[in-house]
């Protein structure tokens, strides 16, 4: 009876950096399905950005929001994280959102989600 293994409480297991607890193959799962979902909807929008010069400036949109996170990269893993149902409602509404503007030939709703 001695022998049996204690989980550690979850207060400890949260504590973990990300990279301890996802493992990175998960990670690299996670983004391949991710790029395969959006790969039509952002390579549109991509030849978009490239070709119509009203929204030309739409191609500095994601290299700005990399430099953010850049910036402020030690605060953000300063944060705690802890799981959360609402990333599964977010989520799943993102998935609600693609599919009708997929379905319904809404480039705003397919781009949005």
């Amino acid at each position: 009876m001695s022998h049996i293994a204690q989980a550690a409480p979850p207060s400890e297991r949260l504590q973990e950096p990300v990279s301890k607890r996802l493992p990175w193959w998960q990670a690299v799962i996670l983004i391949l399905l991710i790029g395969w979902l959006y790969a039509a909807i952002l390579f549109h929008l991509a030849q978009q950005w490239w070709h119509d010069p009203n929204f030309s400036h739409g191609i500095f949109v994601p290299l700005f929001s990399v430099f953010v996170l850049w910036q402020e990269r030690s605060r953000l893993a300063a944060l705690p994280t802890a799981p959360s149902a609402w990333g599964l409602l977010i989520a799943a509404f993102a998935l609600c959102v693609l599919t009708v503007g997929v379905l319904g030939a809404e480039l705003f709703l397919a781009r949005f989600s």
